[in-house]
Formats: C-alpha cells, structure tokens, sequence
C-alpha cells in the first residue's frame, strides 16, 4: 500500500472511531451549600462601661498588693539593719497579709486571652510553689545545697530571673514562697520542724575557717541576707507590674467575647471562695464588689432589713442561670 494511501486509510479509521464514541454528559454546576451567617456584635458602649466599672473597682486588690509588698520591703530592710527575733516576726507577720491579698488577686480574669497570659506570667514570678526547697538553702542531709551556698552563682536580680523556670517549673528562685522559706525556713513544710534563727541572718566578716579563700560576702549568712533583700525587691517589682498589667487591660471586642468573660469571671470567683474560705480579702472584696452591682451579670442582694442575707456564692451562682449567661455556657 502506497504512503498516501496508508495516511487516507489511518484518517478515515479514526474518523470511524471518534465518530463511535458517544457524547460526554454534561456537568451539572454543583449546588454550594446554604451558610447561615451570624453578625458579631460589637461590644457596646453601655457594656463597655459596666466592664470600665469593674475593672476601676477591682484595681484596689492588685493596688493592695503593691502597698503590702512595699511594706513588706521596707520590714525587711529594718530587720537585716538590726537582726532580731522582733524584727523578723515582723516580716513574717507582713508576708503572710501579702499571701492572703496576692491569692485574692489571683481570683482576678483577664478580659482578653493577651491580657490573661500577661497576668499569668507575672503570675508566675509571684505565686509558682517552691516544690523544692534544696534549690534555695540548705536542707536536712544537704547543709551544702541551694543557691545561698552556691557562691559560682552570683546574687544580681538578673541571675535571680533568668534562674526562675531555668529548665523547669520546679526551678523557682523568685516570688512569696522563696521568701517564706527563707524566713522560716523547713518549718515552712513540716511544722514539727523549728523555725529558721533570726541568726542565721546575722551578717559575717569572717569566715570561721582561716583556710577559706572565698571572700567574706560569699558566706551563706551574707548571701542569704543579700538573697532576702533581693527577693522582697523583686516582689515589689512584681506586684507593680501586675497592677499596671491589670490597669492597662484592653476590653473584649464583641457582645459574645464579653458574655464569655463574665461566666468565667464569676466561676472563678465561685471557685477561689469555696478553696479559700478563710480568705478574708478574697471574701470582703468580693462582696464589697457584688454589693455595689460592679461585677457584671450579678445583681446586688435586696437591701430589706428583713430579708436574710443571701450567700455570696449562691449569689454568684443565680448569675450564671441568667438567660445570656445560660446562653454563653451552651
């Protein structure tokens, strides 16, 4: 066969064959599902105030803080310029009004999630539990342990800092448990246990060994006192910022953010009030607050004389049935 005649006889064949084939179906547009779309309202300015309110009002626990903890300092500085049993029952005393107030403070919701992980963190610097106390003093079988008798690391607010939650939550150096171990020391965890001397605070200007070539402010006494004064400046610090933090909060941007705060705010009140019953700035400020109609979603308890005085938290509680709250829960 000829080539003109194979190139004919190959066009015809699949002339033939495409001709056989049958016509492909048509596409059907595929149907888009219907999405209902909810508008997100915006907060609003009523809204906006009532939160302005709150916040306004429960700046005095955080304030409280801050004037504990300078008092506490300033305890502190008088007890290292004259070491006594006196002075240091003073501290003491002081430490444990700032633990009550910083634990109330503790009860206090972040109206965004930046504003309550910034809390949180100095949270963290203020509250984090001293799980092991060998890694501040000395303790029974380790007279040599804790950063008091570990004189390669040196006393700085820096080294303080950069020491807390080094390689793990456990590695706290800083805020009111360190304090509280270095006052009263193992009595801290084991009441049997004494309590720390007031002389272990006494400052040294020689060592007791002639043989020791570290210098004198390298003596456990001496670098436990510089540690106490550091550590009360740092919870000063501390306490300063989380009430400029609290202060400074930006508010939620719409209705269904702020409905959510509002529950979690009173179920965090509801839960700090049944952990800490004894608690007398957690209880008086709450109430203080339900009472002037601060807190938003909880209505003020009926001022009749006689009607009996409803309980805080079935106060708090009866806000939560409330038809939005009930909504945000869902």
């Amino acid at each position: 066969m000829h080539f003109v005649a194979r190139l004919g006889f190959v066009a015809a064949t699949l002339f033939a064959l495409g001709a056989c084939e049958e016509p492909k179906p048509e596409v059907a547009p595929i149907e888009q599902p219907i999405v209902e779309t909810t508008q997100v309202e915006p907060l609003s300015i009523e809204r906006a105030e009532q939160l302005k309110a709150f916040q306004q009002a429960t700046t005095e626990l955080p304030s409280g803080l801050v004037v504990c903890a300078e008092s506490l300092l300033t305890l502190g500085k008088q007890f290292l310029d004259n070491v006594n049993a006196e002075n240091l029952e003073l501290v003491r005393t002081q430490w444990t009004g700032c633990q009550e107030t910083y634990q109330a403070s503790r009860a206090l919701v972040g109206f965004t999630a930046d504003h309550q992980f910034a809390l949180e963190a100095l949270h963290q610097n203020l509250g984090n539990k001293l799980e092991m106390p060998g890694y501040i003093d000395s303790v029974k079988g380790y007279p040599f342990s804790g950063i008091v008798n570990d004189s390669s690391l040196p006393l700085e607010a820096e080294s303080l800092r950069e020491q807390h939650g080094l390689t793990d939550k456990s590695d706290v150096s800083i805020g009111l448990d360190v304090i509280a171990f270095l006052l009263w020391g193992e009595q801290r965890y084991n009441a049997e246990l004494p309590a720390r001397s007031h002389d272990s605070f006494l400052q040294v200007s020689q060592w007791e060994d002639s043989r020791t070539d570290l210098p004198v402010s390298e003596h456990p006494n001496n670098r436990r006192r510089k540690l106490l004064q550091l550590t009360l400046q740092l919870a000063l610090e501390d306490a300063q910022a989380l009430q400029s933090t609290w202060i400074q909060s930006a508010q939620p941007n719409t209705e269904t953010d702020a409905d959510h705060w509002v529950q979690h705010q009173i179920k965090t009140f509801m839960l700090a009030l049944e952990q800490q019953p004894n608690n007398e700035q957690l209880n008086s400020h709450v109430q203080s607050w339900v009472d002037q109609g601060v807190v938003p979603g909880v209505k003020p308890a009926p001022t009749k004389e006689d009607a009996p005085a409803e309980d805080l938290k079935q106060q708090l509680n009866s806000a939560l049935q409330e038809p939005p709250l009930q909504a945000a829960a869902n």
